[in-house]
């Protein structure tokens, strides 16, 4: 169910789990304030699954608003509503009742012929069919088809067979108290080509409320119950008609015996039970089906899996492979910087050089000039003549002289010219190099954002197979309860039979009888046990499979981002003390949360960090919650310093442990100069049952982690 959007219309003070709640008065558990006989502000096909509870009968106008519900269901989508039976006295006097529901009124929804539902359970004395929408000559605008219909009967009429229900719910009032609709809502063939309504019936999964299927329980140990009763009663029946026996030999032959008489009564006590227990095993039968539908469910999400896992594995070695492609590119940028660095060292140390010698030889050059200026400076005149010839000869040297200096300078404005374009050549080069990796490091990232899309998708995928696990789960459990109790009515019947058919010989002897109904009762004793067990492994395995559940990443991120704390506002004023010191001292984020932690028998110990400095500390009180009441097991706390030594311990049992208060743990005494950063340790020993902590949990979206602290008192 991961990823679905699901609603529950008109949810009051209490939502179902995993729903988004709307009412139009602001509780606690409402996420949307909205008017149900108005617009509901949900976009056109938003919503997979929509749950309404005693709500639906306050609208002024019902098929504006079931046209509404249509309106914002997707194709395909289911529709859950359940109501109070209007054939009630108290019902038709409520003035805050408008609408009227019965086993007629889904027809009205729906032009579509037929339905699941028996036809028994609507009768009607024209026979007409099933979808009623445009009985008035118009287009309703809606089309949601009823798959199945279930009532829930007061007391006195839950125990007898649905042909008596049937009856007496036609003929008289108060004898139904509120019906359950489970439909689909159908936007036409065209919505859909490749999947047909039978196909949408047979993978239709009806959802059921936390608070009908305790109901349906129940009803379940009060017929037990019942057929217990009336066990006994036979017994005590045979028991006295044995008594009766001997004074019975006196009488006429043909006056007819009250044994005899009894005897009819109790075969036909006998074929009632029969009936009830047909009847059981025809429920039982389709939760089979349903169970077999939920089977072909977990195989396609399994093959589902599969290819995900597989397209993970590919995902995997794609993101390997483009990892080494981009260490080669990065290495190979690397060697061509240092080959580059190094030729335009090696041209800048060889231009440098050979300025150096041309700056010699033109050092050179001017000290000769120099030198024969003096010379000449310093000849008489008497060598005139000569001084005049040798004058012209160093003229034409110094021209010389000029014309290599002019050559030298030319060469080094070439190496200049040489050393500027092989830079600029490897430069670009380079660049283009570096241009080309950085592309390929984009696409690369293109792709690893693609296939954490994948990973993304493959988590949804693994969180709605462990729903539908847990659901199976709870499923087996169940059948497993009505096969063990079908056992134990199979047996019954079988032992009543024999009873019946050695009442008639009056011989048995009674000690035998005494202990066959001893074992027989050391037997139903047993049976209460196991079903006990049996009960309780399906409790725990539903609560694992719940915080699985809520580890579910996309499920953090989504309770973290609710701007309100649902659960911190509706903390009952037992904990009001608790609330108070952890507002104060514990709770400084604004995406802090209470949640319910996980089972604290599969960790060593919880253990927090407390950033609060205490001068003295003399009691803990935590918000502890057992999941059923319990008589084994201890619960305990330990106070580690920041240095990490115990400094402190307090034990409780648990069957003293009530939830809806605060649990204290006293230490034996004060502990002083607790600095910030000092340890709080819970643990859980020799439980049988699931035992969790309300704690907060602060979710970094950036990080990716949750941090805890404790929901608690310190004094």
């Amino acid at each position: 169910m991961n990823g679905e959007m699901k609603i529950d219309l008109g949810c009051g003070k209490r939502k179902q789990d995993g729903f988004i709640g709307v009412d139009r008065f602001p509780m606690p558990e409402v996420d949307v304030i909205a008017d149900i006989d108005e617009r509901l502000p949900f976009a056109d096909n938003s919503i997979d699954l929509l749950f309404s509870s005693h709500s639906l009968e306050h609208v002024r106008d019902l098929m504006s608003t079931m046209r509404e519900i249509y309106r914002v269901c997707k194709h395909g989508a289911q529709v859950c509503i359940v109501a109070p039976y209007n054939e009630q006295k108290l019902n038709i006097a409520n003035p805050y009742h408008i609408g009227v529901f019965n086993e007629h009124t889904p027809r009205f929804w729906t032009d579509y012929p037929e339905t699941p539902v028996d036809r028994d359970d609507y009768p009607d004395p024209v026979p007409r069919p099933w979808g009623l929408s445009r009985s008035d000559n118009s287009n309703p605008g809606l089309d949601i088809r009823l798959v199945n219909m279930e009532f829930f009967y007061f007391p006195q009429y839950r125990n007898i067979p649905i042909e008596q229900q049937r009856k007496l719910r036609s003929e008289k009032f108060d004898v139904c108290e509120q019906i359950i609709y489970q439909l689909i809502v159908w936007k036409g063939d065209e919505c859909c080509p490749d999947r047909s309504y039978a196909d949408y019936l047979n993978d239709f999964v009806p959802y059921e409320p936390h608070y009908i299927r305790h109901l349906k329980m129940q009803e379940r140990e009060e017929l037990i119950s019942k057929h217990k009763q009336e066990r006994d009663q036979l017994l005590q029946t045979i028991v006295e008609l044995q008594k009766q026996a001997p004074s019975s030999e006196s009488t006429p032959a043909q006056a007819p015996r009250p044994e005899d008489r009894r005897m009819i009564e109790l075969m036909d006590d006998r074929e009632r039970m029969e009936r009830a227990l047909h009847d059981a095993r025809t429920e039982s039968h389709q939760l089979r089906m349903q169970i077999a539908s939920m089977f072909e469910r977990l195989e396609t999400l399994s093959s589902q899996t599969h290819s995900t896992s597989a397209l993970l594995v590919k995902a995997q070695s794609e993101i390997i492979e483009a990892g080494n492609s981009v260490l080669a590119i990065s290495q190979e940028n690397q060697e061509l910087r240092k080959r580059i660095d190094g030729a335009t060292n090696n041209r800048l140390d060889e231009v440098q050089s050979d300025i150096l010698n041309l700056g010699g030889v033109l050092g050179t050059l001017t000290s000769e000039i120099s030198t024969l200026r003096d010379r000449l400076e310093n000849d008489s005149e008497s060598h005139m003549t000569k001084t005049h010839s040798g004058l012209g000869e160093v003229q034409s040297d110094i021209l010389n002289l000029g014309s290599v200096i002019g050559s030298l300078a030319d060469e080094i404005a070439e190496l200049r010219n040489r050393l500027e374009s092989d830079s600029e050549t490897h430069v670009s080069k380079a660049r283009s190099e570096v241009h080309e990796a950085s592309s390929v490091v984009i696409s690369l990232g293109n792709e690893n954002r693609e296939l954490r899309a994948k990973l993304e998708a493959a988590n949804k995928s693994n969180a709605k197979a462990a729903l539908l696990k847990a659901e199976l789960d709870a499923a087996n459990g169940v059948i497993a309860w009505y096969r063990a109790k079908e056992g134990s009515w199979n047996s019954e019947l079988n032992r009543l039979r024999d009873e019946l058919s050695k009442a008639h010989e009056l011989h048995a002897p009674w000690q035998q009888e005494a202990s066959r109904l001893n074992g027989e009762l050391h037997h139903t004793q047993q049976a209460s046990s196991t079903y006990r067990a049996e009960a309780k492994m399906v409790i725990q395995s539903l609560y694992h499979e719940l915080m699985d559940y809520r580890a579910s990443h996309s499920i953090r991120i989504a309770s973290m981002l609710k701007k309100e704390d649902a659960l911190w506002n509706a903390v009952s004023p037992a904990f009001e003390p608790l609330k108070a010191f952890t507002l104060g001292n514990l709770r400084d984020a604004s995406r802090t949360r209470l949640v319910l932690g996980d089972d604290l028998r599969s960790l060593p110990y919880r253990e927090y960090r407390i950033p609060v400095d205490l001068g003295s500390l003399e009691s803990i009180s935590l918000a502890v919650r057992p999941l059923l009441k319990t008589s084994q097991g201890l619960i305990g706390i330990e106070v580690v310093s920041n240095d990490l030594q115990v400094v402190a311990q307090s034990v409780r049992p648990l069957a003293g442990v009530d939830p809806d208060v605060p649990t204290s743990f006293n230490l034996s005494e004060p502990i002083t100069g607790l600095a910030k950063n000092w340890f709080l340790r819970v643990y859980v020993k020799d439980a049988d049952i699931p035992v969790s902590l309300y704690e907060q949990a602060h979710y970094s979206i950036v990080r990716r982690k949750t941090k805890y602290l404790p929901f608690a008192l310190l004094q």
